[in-house]
């Protein structure tokens, strides 16, 4: 089936055209793609397609997308993708805290607002690909200000325990989440600078080491299901995303894999391509490269310095996952073959050592093959008349073929 469709006409019944759901609120996100993505002025894309951007906005940025009608048709390329009008609720290179609410605020008053067509007024200046949209609910996140230093309720840490909670409570770390893109490249910046800035407190291959336990331990509880909590599911899937990146970096350090020489566990655990979560996209909303262990956030904290936050809940239940894998994850990357044959008693230690790949259930299609088939529309148009509707980032159920397809 072809991902971007125009004319669906029989895909809107006439009696309902007067009130259709406006356009979503939606996001531009391009998996593992280039930071920023071009818009089109609509006088060049009639002209010659897209071929001369106009500019660009980065991945993250929210929209409110429209149609732009010339000679009675929405603007498409040649093969039929429309290429869409738009209004920028959220600047991803501009955005701040107060981005957040923002983008509830919107996404809750498109969700519930019936329009006549989705046509761009005659101000609409500019186009982009359909394709880089998607309806995506989940709004930006930034850690709060810091709230000044406190003592780590943490007892009996390892010494790499205790530098991972000191960044984590540094303004380095802060940093890395002040901004909304580039968090990645960011959080690599701040431990490089704290790296350098603390050559007397801790030595060099401690701090190293620490770096990698905080770069495995962020990849294995996000990379893990972070709704199975504390529970023995969800540690044990933990241990074995932690094991995939030792035997990555160990047993064999590959380019594509992320490792760049032996022992590398922090580039093979950001590799976007091998643990999607370190999308640009994805550590923009997911609080992957947040520093979650300061001693000032958490459910408790909020209340004791007079504020309140409604994440506060959140911090707890990462800080609660981190403490309860990161030791055998110490013991995973540093540790012996009989730390791993503990860890994972009753597995061959050469079956151990083989383990790469950590896979999620399989597609649907696979696990339940009599269910109804599933096909998704990346962008395509409907119309009734003289009225058109954009129909973007759907999944429909694929029922029986009527008189016109």
């Amino acid at each position: 089936m072809k991902t971007c469709l125009y004319a669906l006409g029989l895909l809107v019944a006439g009696q309902l055209w007067a009130g259709i759901p406006a356009t979503p609120l939606m996001t531009l996100y391009k998996f593992n793609g280039a930071i920023d993505i071009p818009y089109y002025t609509v006088e060049s894309f009639q002209r010659s397609g897209p071929s001369s951007p106009a500019g660009t906005l980065s991945q993250g940025s929210s929209l409110i997308p429209c149609l732009v009608i010339r000679k009675g048709h929405p603007l498409t390329d040649s093969d039929g993708t429309p290429f869409v009008g738009f209004k920028v609720v959220v600047n991803a290179r501009r955005a701040t805290p107060a981005s957040t609410d923002v983008f509830k605020r919107a996404f809750a008053s498109r969700r519930s607002m019936v329009v006549s067509n989705h046509h761009c007024s005659s101000d609409v200046r500019f186009v982009l690909d359909v394709r880089n949209l998607y309806t995506l609910d989940k709004p930006p996140f930034f850690d709060p200000p810091l709230g000044g230093k406190g003592r780590s309720r943490v007892e009996g840490n390892s010494r790499l325990d205790q530098i991972v909670h000191t960044f984590h409570n540094s303004s380095l770390c802060e940093g890395a989440d002040r901004s909304l893109v580039e968090r990645r490249q960011a959080l690599d910046r701040a431990w490089q600078r704290f790296i350098k800035g603390n050559p007397g407190h801790w030595s060099r291959t401690a701090l190293d080491r620490a770096r990698d336990l905080d770069y495995t331990m962020r990849t294995a509880m996000f990379e893990g299901h972070l709704g199975r909590g504390c529970n023995a599911y969800g540690t044990c899937e933990r241990d074995i995303v932690a094991l995939s990146i030792r035997n990555r970096a160990l047993e064999s350090c590959l380019s594509h894999q992320g490792c760049r020489s032996p022992g590398d566990f922090q580039g093979v655990a950001s590799k976007v391509s091998q643990y999607n979560i370190w999308d640009e996209y994805l550590t923009q909303i997911s609080g992957l490269t947040a520093c979650f262990l300061r001693d000032d956030l958490g459910s408790a904290r909020f209340t004791s310095t007079g504020r309140d936050s409604p994440r506060a809940g959140y911090y707890d239940k990462l800080r609660r996952i981190y403490q309860q894998n990161t030791a055998d994850v110490q013991r995973i990357l540093f540790g012996t073959d009989r730390d791993l044959a503990e860890i994972f008693p009753g597995v061959p230690l050469g079956k151990l050592k083989a383990v790469r790949h950590y896979y999620h259930a399989p597609a649907m299609g696979k696990c339940f093959p009599k269910d109804d088939r599933v096909e998704y529309i990346s962008g395509a148009v409907a119309h009734k008349g003289g009225n058109f509707a954009l129909i973007a980032n759907q999944r429909i159920e694929v029922g029986r073929k009527v008189d016109g397809g």
